[in-house]
């Protein structure tokens, strides 16, 4: 990230935003860039993560699909490293019911 954007996204995170009404597009969009995924923008400003994904719905923004591949990427690597589900869940964040769901739908893609 180069010098500016990270002017810009540090400026947009200090101000604190509050609610999905005071977010712009461009705002968005920056902050999308910077933290990827809904979560970790709403924990950035201070809304929900359904807050952030209204906004976007609003301002026809598409999710980020590259935060998603990376995560189920090392729920299946961890998975072939031996590790247990409630192992690869505390390590990745994710729920249990989450890691087998990604290990039984796309592990198989991957062999």
């Amino acid at each position: 990230m180069n010098k500016f954007m990270g002017f810009l996204v540090e400026r947009i995170v200090n101000m604190r935003l509050g609610s999905v009404e005071n977010i712009t597009q461009s705002h968005l969009r920056r902050l999308q860039f910077f933290y990827e995924t809904d979560e970790n923008i709403g924990k950035s400003i201070g809304i929900s993560r359904q807050a952030v994904c209204i906004a976007r719905r609003k301002f026809n923004i598409p999710v980020l699909k590259n935060a998603k591949y990376k995560r189920d990427k090392m729920i299946i690597d961890l998975h072939y490293q031996n590790f247990t589900g409630p192992e690869i869940s505390r390590r990745v964040n994710v729920s249990v019911k989450t890691v087998y769901r990604v290990i039984k739908s796309i592990g198989s893609k991957y062999d």
